[in-house]
Formats: C-alpha cells, structure tokens, sequence
C-alpha cells in the first residue's frame, strides 16, 4: 500500500478540514460549512465523509484531502502529503538531492529561520526582564514563540547567512530595511519580537517593541507576499479552537492584551494590526464559526459609539457585535495582571450592542411614534432586518428589538420581510400596511376597544384575565369597567395625545351597517369574537417570541443540543399553525 492510500486510510478528512473550515452537520455523513475560497454568505463548502471527498459551490472545485490542504495553504502536492504523512505517522519517500536543492525557499521559511533566531537571543536579555515584570510566564513565551532582536545592524543577517538565506531573500520577507545608499541592515534592533502568524500558525510577519524611548514604540514587518495587514489577526491560530466550540471571539487593541487574556484563559482573544475591522477578518472570523464578536477599548463610551458608527456594514451583517469598555479605561494586560479577571470578564458580557446602536441612531433620526417615523425606520433597517440564511442571530435580535421598540405585530413584519427579497425593488409601506403592522393603531386590541367606547355595558363579556400588549388599550379597558357611557371614557383622555387614536373611524359610517355606532347585538357578538382572537393571538405571539428565542440559541449550542432545539422548534410550529386554524374556524 502506497503512502497517500495510508494517509487516506488513517485520516478522517472531516476532521483536517475543521481545522481550516466551520463545519456543521448536513445530513448523514456530511458536512457544510462557509468556504474558505471565496467570501460568501451562505455556507456551500461541503464534505463527504463516505466518500471522503469535499466540494465548493461557490468556486465549483473539489477534491481529495491532498487537494484541499494544497489549495488552502497555497503548497505543493509534494508538500501536502508530506504535511498530512506527519499528521497520520505515515513513512514516505525522502525528497532526492536534486529536488530538495532545487525547491524555492518561500517566505514562510524565512519567517521560521527568522523566529528561531529571535527565541535564542531572548534568554539572559533585557527583554526577558521586561516581559516577566509584565507578568508573562514561560508557557507563554514558549506558545507565541516570543524573543528579542539584539541592537545590531547585522544580527540577523549573520544568522541567516550561515544558512544559506540570501539578503535579497529577507528583503522579501520584510526583515531587512534598505537606505538610499543601497545598504541593507537588520529591519528589527533592541526590541522585544512578537512573531505573527496566519490562521493556520505559519509566521506570517513581526511586531517588535521598543525597549527605551526609541521610535516608532511598535514596529511591525511591512506588507509583503503573505503578509496582509487587513487579512491577518494577531493570535488567531490560537483563537480557532475555542472560536469553533462557542462562536465567541474577542477583539482586543494590542500584542500583549491578546498574550495576557490567552494565559489567563480567555481564549477566544485576537488583535488587529494597527487597522479597523476589515470585511476580509470578518469572513476569515466567520469561516472560524464566529457568531458573537465583543470589541474590547481602553477609550471611552463616546469611543465606543464612534467606533460602531464607523464599522465595516459586513462586520455588522455577520455578527452580533458589541463594544465593550475596558474597566477603569486600562489596557486589558494591565488589568489581569492587577488580579482584575473577574472585572474583566464582566465587562465582556456587557456592552454597547451594534444591533441596538443601530436601532437608536434611526429613531434618533425619525419619530417611531408616528406611522410615517415608523415606515423610514424598517426603510433604513431594512438590509439588516432579513435574515442571510436560516439561522441569522443578527436579523433575529435586530427583528426582536425592532418589534418591541416600534409596537410592531411579528407575524406582519416577518411577512413584509419574506415578501420583499433583497433583489426585488421594495416597495414603500403606505399606511394601511403600516397601521395593520403596529401594534395598538390598527389591529384587534384596539377594534375591540372601540367596541366598549361605544357600548361599555359589553365590558361584562370580557374575561378579566385577558392580557393587552397595547398599553393604550389597557388602559381603555380598565375605564371602561367603570365608566356608563362613551363620554366618560373619552373625557378620560382629553387632551392626550392618544384621543385622536381612539377617535379615528369610531363616529365614522361602518361600511356594512352605515351607522356609526354598531346596534348592540352585533357589538355583543363582536366583542366575543374580538376576545377570543386576540386570546388566540396572544398565545401565538407568546409561541413567536418562545420560537424566536430557541432559534437564536441553536448557532450556539453544542451539537449534541442543536437537534434537541430543531425538534423543540417545530413542536412550537406546528402549536402556530394550530391557532391560526382556531382562528380560522372562528
């Protein structure tokens, strides 16, 4: 049996593709999950276990296990089977002279070369001083490959040069910096290294610290052919594991904030570069499984709004984000090193949600007490109100707050949603369609309060353990039990703003009977059949928001849970659809 039928047999594909890709269970033995290819939405990346075979949609390739790993790492097949023979303890072949000598050196190595180098000048410096007065410990200096670039011009290009890595080789790699002379010398000198890898762990660039008043304070490798400063996340190599298990990732402001929250177990930790957010680390954080993005600041609440205001719309779209403010406005290290854990964990379950900055900045910019306010409000939110694929926790929770602020009925607007898809031209709600989606303008509870303006002796036929979610028509409800007539309720709201709710349509010819006033036999029956629909509606809006919430949890839940929580959901389905045909019936 040759090596690559080995590899093959000794290793499941599902298993090396989740260490680059999401994957979520899609029927028997398969697997999906956002493609790593290309910068899609809706996850069509797929695995066949059986098969042991994967296939993208978005890009129409596919493969072996030797195919994927040669693509996603940009490497030879030579070079992938020799990765995934190491991973499966499999022999093979060693490469012949000629061909070992004839193979370009890439960047990756140089950076490698690079970073040993860096660790073997770090033990008896000054560096090691100041990052153990940091409070880093040695299993961190081991995990981040921590080290020290010495103050000489030539450190590095001695070190390289005995190993056969050409200046011109480390030019490319960002290491070297060059004058006008044409002189070349060491990039990094007299400062603390932090190697920064790509998400797959390979070194990708550096950042080094001074260690006196010198400047630039931080300095970091420049853009080369695998380093991105837009496309790259400090720590995330180390980030993933926990990223997949629990959809979380926290972004921090520095080097050592990422250090000091992975030692003291918050995992989930990474750091721009020097950069905003970009739409290119939301998708590589959304290929990891990020659902939950919390951006962690030193700065304060007027820098947290600015920095939602100003945040890439696809960052948005993706994930539900919060800004959260770093308690007393120190940095994270600082304050972990203080024993401020406890603080600081509390402060990343808190903070200013980007969902509902949104919301307030549009009713900040229109009056959602008025049915047009309410109509430019959804006009704004509209892109984010729909849902970019089954289970979207962003449209979710922005539907969530938007029914709750707006007094909107959820079945209307998920209607209006599922209507008007995102390549059609979405019409402008006119105002039958808004009154008959706010709630306690239009819709049943008030009919049927209008029903007891004009014939309060039917409030007897009222159950008085009937719930209003209109504020208004509770409180005509609760006058009605004492008032004898129309006058007296109406007396009652003199002067607000709610009396002209109630006066529109109520002295307004019915069209069937053409009186004003219902006779009152036909108001008795009225006001039964208004009671018993909105009972019924109630108890669906009560299943709606249950529904609401089970699906919200599913993204996070572990997978053993989330087809414990599908089943719950379509229980709570099918108990909708059993009030509407009550309804219906009636």
């Amino acid at each position: 049996m040759d090596a690559r039928e080995q590899i093959r047999q000794r290793l499941d594909i599902r298993e090396v593709i989740a260490e680059y890709v999401a994957l979520k269970p899609a029927g028997s033995n398969k697997w999906k999950g956002l493609s790593p290819f290309s910068k899609e939405k809706t996850p069509s990346f797929n695995v066949d276990v059986v098969k042991q075979l994967w296939y993208c949609f978005s890009t129409k390739q596919g493969g072996t296990v030797f195919d994927f790993v040669m693509k996603v790492e940009n490497i030879s097949f030579r070079e992938a089977l020799e990765k995934l023979a190491a991973k499966a303890g499999v022999t093979i072949e060693p490469r012949s002279p000629s061909e070992s000598g004839s193979k370009k050196r890439d960047l990756f190595e140089v950076n490698a070369m690079a970073a040993t180098f860096f660790q073997s000048q770090l033990e008896n410096s000054e560096a090691l001083s100041y990052l153990e007065k940091r409070g880093v410990n040695e299993d961190s200096l081991k995990t981040f490959g921590l080290g020290f670039a010495p103050n000489a011009f030539d450190g590095l290009m001695k070190y390289a040069k005995a190993r056969g890595v050409s200046e011109r080789e480390l030019l490319e790699a960002g290491l070297l910096s060059e004058n006008e002379r044409g002189s070349v010398y060491d990039r990094f000198r007299n400062r603390v290294m932090f190697p920064i890898a790509d998400y797959l762990g390979r070194i990708v660039a550096f950042g080094g610290r001074v260690l006196d008043d010198s400047k630039p304070k931080y300095l970091n490798s420049p853009e080369t052919e695998v380093f991105k400063k837009g496309e790259t996340l400090y720590g995330l190599h180390l980030a993933r594991k926990h990223i997949q298990e629990t959809g979380e990732t926290v972004v921090v402001e520095g080097y050592m904030d990422v250090l000091m929250m992975h030692q003291h177990g918050i995992q989930g930790a990474v750091a721009s570069l020097g950069t905003a957010l970009t739409q290119d680390h939301a998708h590589l954080l959304a290929r990891q499984g990020t659902r939950q993005l919390a951006m962690m600041f030193d700065n304060d609440a007027a820098g947290q709004r600015a920095t939602l205001s100003g945040l890439d719309q696809e960052i948005g779209k993706l994930f539900l984000v919060r800004a959260v403010l770093a308690p007393g406005g120190k940095d994270a290290a600082d304050i972990l090193v203080a024993g401020g854990k406890n603080d600081l964990e509390t402060a990343l379950a808190g903070g200013i949600s980007e969902v509902e900055f949104r919301l307030n900045a549009a009713i900040e910019k229109y009056n959602p007490q008025t049915l047009d306010g309410k109509r430019n409000i959804l006009q704004m939110l509209l892109p984010r109100l729909r849902p970019q694929h089954v289970f979207d926790p962003v449209a979710l929770e922005l539907q969530r707050l938007v029914i709750d602020r707006l007094m909107l009925d959820q079945k209307m607007l998920e209607t209006y949603l599922n209507q008007n898809r995102p390549k059609q031209n979405t019409p402008r709600l006119d105002d039958v369609q808004m009154r008959g989606m706010a709630r306690g303008s239009g819709g049943d509870e008030l009919k049927l309060a209008k029903f007891l303006i004009q014939n309060p002796a039917l409030i007897a036929k009222l159950d008085g353990e009937a719930a209003f979610e209109s504020p208004l028509v509770a409180e005509v409800i609760s006058i009605a039990r004492t008032a004898t007539s129309t006058e007296q309720i109406l007396e009652h709201f003199r002067g607000r703003p709610e009396a002209h709710i109630l006066l529109e349509g109520l002295f307004i010819p019915n069209r069937t009977t053409h009186h004003a006033f219902i006779p009152g036999e036909m108001a008795s029956d009225r006001v039964d059949f208004a009671a018993t629909e909105i009972s019924s509606r109630n108890r669906e809006e009560t299943l709606r928001l249950e529904l609401a919430g089970l699906k919200s949890q599913i993204p996070k839940a572990p997978l053993e849970q989330q087809i414990a929580l599908a089943r719950q959901c379509s229980e709570l389905q099918k108990a909708i659809e059993a009030e509407r045909r009550l309804r219906k019936r009636n």
